[in-house]
Order: C-alpha cells, then sequence, then structure tokens
C-alpha cells in the first residue's frame, strides 16, 4: 500500500506539465536561474547554503549531505506564469519551462554520505511577434521563438570531520538553446522563409563545500568552478515557396557558464524561529561567451522560519525574499530581480514518513522606468521530501549514562 503512494507521488511529479514562464529579458541570454535549494529553503527567500539544525535536501552545497541520518528522498515542480511589460507596440508570449528538482541521499557510514541530484539550473524563454509596414513590401509580419535550458547532474559525497561537514561533487551538464525565427509577406510574389538555431551543449564541472556550527550559529559555503560546454549547432533556413534555396549547415563550437560562489549564515534564534541570510557570486565578467558584454550577477537572500513546537497543530511556516543583480544591463541600467516567498508544510498521514511543501512567490524582474521592459513573476512550488521531521534528531540526541554495576554484586564476586 505504501509503496504504491510513493510510487504514484514519483510518476505525477515527472509527468505533469509545468508552467513557469519565461523573461522579456531572454534575448539576453540565460537570466531565469534554478538555486537549487528544496521547498523548505525556497520558502525562506531560496537561502539553505548553511542551514545544518534540520535534514537539508538542498542540491546547492554538497557539505549539506551530512545532516542526513537515514536514506532521503526529495523533489519539487514548480508552476507558475510570468506577465510582460514593455514600452512598445509588439506582441510577447510566455513559454513553459521545466524546473524540476531531485535529490537522493544514501548514508555509506555513520559520517560519509552519498548524494544525487538533478534540477534545471539556467533556463530561457519567449516568444514576440512584431508586425511592419515597409513600402514596396507591403505587410510582413516577424516571428520569433526562444526556449532553452541547462540541467545539471551531481554526484556528491560529504563527510563529518569533528562537526565540521565537508562536500565534494561532479556535475555533469548539458542542455539546448532553439532559437526559431519566421517572416511572412503577405505580397505572395516574395517568399517566406524560416530560420532555425539549435544548439546541443554538455560539460562537466565540480564543487566544494563545508558546513559547520558554531553554538547556536551556523556557516557553511560553495565554491563550484567554470564550465566549458562542448556545443553541436545546427543552423536551418526554408524557403515555403522555393525549397531550392533551402540551406543547412553543421558546426561545433563551445559556451562557457561561470564559476559560483556562495556564503551562508545561520542563527538559531530560539526554539521555534530559524534566522538565515546568503551570498551568491556568478563571474560572468570571467567568460567569453558570444552576445551582449556581462557583468558578475550577484545575489542576497534573507529568510525566517517559524516551527510552533508548544502547538496541537504543527504546521511549520517561512517567509523571506532575495534580490540579485543580473549580469545583463538595459539601457545601459542595470537589471534587477526581486522577489519575496511565502512557504509551509504539511505532514503525510503516514507517521514521520515525509511531508507536501508548498512554496508561493511573487517577484518582479528590470522596471520600465530604467529597463524600458520587465517581468511580473508569480510562482507555486509544490515539493515531497521523505523521512524529513524539520528538525534533525542527531543533534538533540543525549548521552546515555552507563549504567553502573551493583555493590553488592561487585562484593560478592571479588570474594
Amino acid at each position: 500500500m505504501r509503496k504504491n503512494f510513493f510510487l504514484t507521488i514519483f510518476v505525477f511529479i515527472f509527468i505533469i506539465s509545468n508552467l513557469s514562464g519565461g523573461s522579456i529579458f531572454s534575448p539576453l541570454g540565460f537570466v531565469e536561474e534554478n538555486f537549487g535549494v528544496d521547498n523548505f529553503s525556497a520558502g525562506m527567500g531560496q537561502t539553505g547554503i548553511c542551514s545544518l539544525n534540520r535534514r537539508n535536501l538542498s542540491a546547492v552545497n554538497p557539505a549539506l549531505n551530512a545532516t542526513v541520518v537515514n536514506s532521503n528522498f526529495s523533489t519539487k515542480v514548480d508552476f507558475g506564469f510570468t506577465t510582460y511589460e514593455a514600452n512598445s507596440e509588439d506582441d510577447f508570449e510566455t513559454k513553459t519551462s521545466s524546473f524540476p528538482y531531485v535529490k537522493v541521499i544514501v548514508p555509506l557510514s555513520k559520517k560519509t554520505t552519498m548524494g544525487f541530484k538533478f534540477f534545471d539550473k539556467y533556463h530561457l524563454g519567449l516568444e514576440t511577434g512584431v508586425k511592419d509596414s515597409i513600402a514596396n513590401f507591403g505587410n510582413i509580419d516577424f516571428d520569433n521563438s526562444l526556449e532553452g535550458e541547462i540541467n545539471q547532474f551531481g554526484v556528491s559525497f560529504a563527510k563529518e570531520i569533528r562537526d565540521i561537514a565537508l562536500g565534494f561533487e561532479v556535475n555533469f551538464n548539458y542542455g539546448y538553446t532553439n532559437d526559431e525565427s519566421k517572416i511572412d509577406f503577405e505580397n505572395s510574389d516574395l517568399a517566406d522563409y524560416s530560420e532555425y538555431f539549435e544548439n546541443l551543449m554538455n560539460g562537466m564541472n565540480f564543487t566544494f563545500g563545508f558546513a559547520m556550527p558554531i553554538s547556536k550559529f551556523s556557516v557553511g559555503g560553495f565554491f563550484q568552478t567554470k564550465t566549458k560546454l562542448n556545443s553541436d549547432n545546427d543552423r536551418t533556413i526554408e524557403f515555403v515557396n522555393d525549397p531550392d534555396l533551402d540551406y543547412v549547415s553543421n558546426t561545433t563550437s563551445t559556451y562557457e557558464l561561470p564559476a559560483e560562489i556562495g556564503l551562508g549564515f545561520g542563527a538559531e534564534i530560539n526554539d521555534q524561529f530559524y534566522f538565515e541570510t546568503n551570498y551568491r557570486r556568478n563571474f560572468w565578467s570571467n567568460i567569453n561567451n558570444p552576445g551582449p558584454n556581462t557583468k558578475d550577477s550577484q545575489f542576497i537572500s534573507a529568510g525566517l522560519s517559524y516551527f510552533p513546537y508548544n502547538k496541537k497543530i504543527l504546521i511549520p511556516i517561512r517567509f523571506g525574499g532575495y534580490l540579485k543583480k543580473l549580469p545583463y544591463e538595459m539601457n545601459d541600467k542595470p537589471i534587477y530581480e526581486k522577489t519575496m516567498t511565502l512557504g509551509f508544510d504539511v505532514p503525510l498521514k503516514f507517521k514521520n514518513k515525509g511531508s507536501i511543501n508548498l512554496v508561493f512567490s511573487y517577484g518582479s524582474r528590470g522596471n520600465i522606468s530604467d529597463n524600458g521592459i520587465a517581468d511580473k513573476i508569480f510562482g507555486i512550488s509544490v515539493g515531497f521530501s521523505s523521512f524529513d521531521r524539520w528538525i534533525n534528531p542527531k543533534k538533540y540526541k543525549k548521552n546515555k549514562e552507563i549504567p553502573q554495576a551493583d555493590p553488592a554484586y561487585i562484593s560478592n564476586t571479588s570474594d
């Protein structure tokens, strides 16, 4: 019965369609980023780099595997949409996308764990449409569709040495970009055509992490190396009325993803409240990719969680927010992404077998006054984590006293 239940959950997560929207800034590059945290941390403003007071199933810092005692499974699916604002008469539509997240942790010994992760790290998606009238050509429709993603699969190891957790991870990155343009001449004497650019990319990198408690505080961090992706590029031009003019080319190139660092600081205010703040930096300025000039992206987040121990209804609640400076500019002005989050858990009926994690988010990317265009972001994330009691019992386990033998027994045996 229970096996069927968990199988149903697993299948549901991987089959269900996801409606996370794209971004109007997608033509600049990968502006949408999945931060690789579990839904507990996502509800706290996308923090989670250093929290050690619970079973932390985030995929961002491999050292966090050490918070797990038993085998754990965690996943989530994001739903949402993006609305666009622009100072133009162009048409913009959202693209569907997928941000799955899966994390499995298996203890190898008392102090060593092994982890497997998969998540969609970067994403882009946008559809545009422009209608224009040109002398001698008549009315022309320009349509463009842009989509792509970079996924990351990793295998990690973590070891705890004198309360300091150290982690190492090998990541395989793969993904694609697909840029499709169509021109439709209403004048039938002209040749309508479509042009396709598809890039398939893959490459490896590494992640190093640490996390450690200091009294009621915790600190942690990670460093992920730069990634060189090998890209196979296909370009196709198709003429609707004259296929003899069709063109196909196949080339190879490289695309780089930046090195990334992250630091986190957490504080257990008391048994009910936990606060955490994170800082991240992606070194986009140190890579060499075609397209607009890039600057380092910076990200700061903070969140607070509440666990009502003394109440009859135990539903943890958390909230937070983050501010991210994107690596691109528009109208010579920086682009900022701002989001607020709210999350809570619903424990399953099976005692201590896991919880359903919900996160609601609302934010914006860019603004009309500075950038001329902007995104409005609405999101709902549904996650599942198994064997997660929210607080790690290992931390609160007291040393048991060794029972002493009865003095009378000792005296009798000594005779």
